[in-house]
């Protein structure tokens, strides 16, 4: 056991351990020591550039047990729905910690094969691994290195032109620099001056931006509710919990509605999390009716719009709702996660938007229909179907649309640009952006800041204001330029009213997407071609 703890292992565990206490939140506690970020790409430029470092698979595992560690520990929260979901929780750390030693295997490859320097490659490398993650199996993007400065304003504003990877480039490449002017103790000039030119581009280009929302017009702020209840979420919960919820979030919409007409200044919007609405909404395609039902079509889908709009008519404000959407075919039923607009002056419930991406092992289970009707996680998995489209939705009073998004929807960068450019085709581009979550089922613990840390950078990459309304915490308001104006505490109800100006900017991440992760992922696939080209030709022929 010895040869296994030695100067690699300990090496790579600094730096996860840095990484660790560098993210939004270490179990239930908000470390975030944020500077510490740029130490850890230091450090793993330095295993890279080690002289001693043996190509083995031994070496690699070693790196890869650290980076087990670190995800086991930033992914806990999946344990709390259900017992079975630690499976889950293990199979998806030790797929995520399969990233740290490729991309050192990676780019210990291009920077001896090629004279390039660290600072070079790592962060081109890194773009690619990061590239892959938020891809594979649906993606996974939380805890990112970028996501550990989602408090300082400042230094993520490149997100619009390059969405949060080209801040993590930016982060690996100054602690590239940092570890070719401190290793070995004599200062070098041309990473010195390297680092300093970049740093100085963040600085001066968030200096930029950050000073002044602008807006293309002078009309009054928009008034939106986001509200925040605090009752966790069980797969079979106590007798009654579901009307304690909806009521309390029928207290949080009175307590907004009555800050208003205090402030005198009336609500175009209160917005629900996901799935807090208990009553379903129908959709009965080509007026299919099943044949259990002793309700026509059209009295079934008066019968659930009637309540909707009667809470939205008592408090004389329109709702934004997350609701389950049940849709009926010849063919079969089929149930949505939806965001439903409720207007109370027009008597309308719409339009609707259906989640399009979908949680694996929450919302469906791959290969299904392979499986037996009483495989365990088929059994507890609630299935949904996926919606085919975004819409937007208009703000009532306001000539305004906005773009919702549903739980992990918000943590999918491509997805949410995807969106809103989709909708700027259509004429229709949203000012807000919006997020309805459930997230009681994690307990208040990390899963909640890493989260919130994910949509600021959804609000700077497309220049839009962010508003999330999440069950469980953190609902908050992010202003175009990333900073958090209101937010609601871990484990309080709580709801509360922002102004919101739309941004009147237009973000070159949502013209022209990932143009820069593209480019690193063929710079790297060219390199690792003609390296193993040259590879080939310097084998001796037989």
């Amino acid at each position: 056991m010895k040869s296994f703890f030695d100067k690699i292992f300990w090496t790579a565990l600094f730096s996860v351990v840095l990484y660790l206490l560098a993210s939004p939140a270490v179990f239930c506690w908000e470390v975030n020591l944020w500077p510490l970020v740029f130490f850890v790409p230091a450090i793993w430029a330095r295993l890279i550039r080690c002289e001693t470092f043996a190509e083995t698979q031994f070496r690699y595992t070693k790196i890869w047990v650290c980076a087990f560690g670190f995800w086991l520990a930033t992914t806990f929260w999946i344990c709390f729905p259900h017992p079975l979901t630690s499976l889950g929780w293990i199979a998806l750390s030790a797929y995520l910690a399969v990233y740290l030693p490729v991309f050192i295997a990676v780019s210990r490859h291009l920077t001896r094969r090629y004279p390039l320097p660290t600072y070079f490659v790592c962060p081109v490398v890194w773009v690619c691994v990061e590239w892959f993650r938020n891809h594979v199996f649906g993606g996974f993007s939380p805890a990112a290195l970028e996501h550990s400065l989602y408090k300082v304003p400042l230094l993520i504003q490149t997100a619009d032109l390059g969405g949060q990877y080209l801040v993590g480039a930016q982060i690996v490449f100054l602690g590239c620099c940092l570890e070719r002017i401190f290793v070995p103790l004599n200062p070098r000039k041309t990473p010195l001056t390297a680092a300093l030119g970049v740093l100085l581009f963040m600085l001066a280009y968030g200096w930029y931006q950050t000073p002044n929302v602008t807006s293309d017009d002078q009309s009054p702020p928009i008034r939106i509710a986001a509200t925040q209840g605090n009752y966790p979420v069980t797969l079979n919960p106590p007798e009654g919990q579901g009307e304690k919820t909806f009521r309390q979030y029928c207290k949080l919409s009175e307590d907004a509605v009555k800050q208003a007409e205090k402030d005198s200044k009336p609500l175009h919007l209160i917005v629900w999390p996901e799935t807090v609405y208990p009553y379903p909404m129908f959709e009965f395609c080509d007026g299919f009716t099943p044949d259990d039902w002793d309700m026509t079509p059209e009295e079934a889908l008066e019968e659930s719009r009637k309540f909707p709009l009667s809470m939205a008519s008592c408090w004389n404000t329109p709702l934004l709702l997350g609701v389950s959407t049940y849709s009926f075919t010849q063919e079969k039923e089929n149930r949505l996660n939806s965001v439903v607009l409720v207007d109370p002056l027009t008597q309308t419930v719409g339009p609707r938007y259906d989640k399009v991406h979908l949680v694996m092992f929450g919302e469906y289970v791959p290969l299904a229909g392979y499986l037996p009707d009483d495989f365990p996680l088929k059994t507890l998995c609630q299935t949904a179907s996926r919606g085919t489209k975004p819409v937007a939705i208009p703000i009532p009073g306001t000539d305004v649309f906005l773009s919702a998004n549903i739980c992990f929807e918000g943590l999918v960068p491509h997805l949410v640009r995807g969106q809103v450019a989709e909708l700027r085709r259509q004429g229709k581009e949203p000012a807000i952006l919006i997020n309805l979550s459930n997230v009681g089922w994690f307990y208040f613990t990390s899963q909640i800041d890493l989260q919130l840390a994910t949509q600021v950078f959804r609000a700077v990459e497309n220049r839009k204001p962010y508003i999330t309304a999440a069950n469980g915490g953190i609902s908050a308001y992010i202003d175009a330029t990333g900073k958090i104006v209101n937010r609601g505490k871990r484990k309080e109800a709580v709801s509360f009213i922002s102004e919101i100006q739309p941004d009147g900017r237009k973000s070159f991440y949502t013209a022209y997407g990932d143009v820069f992760a593209y480019g690193c992922l063929i710079l790297t696939a060219v390199l690792l071609i003609r390296k193993f080209q040259r590879s080939n030709k310097s084998e001796p022929q037989s």
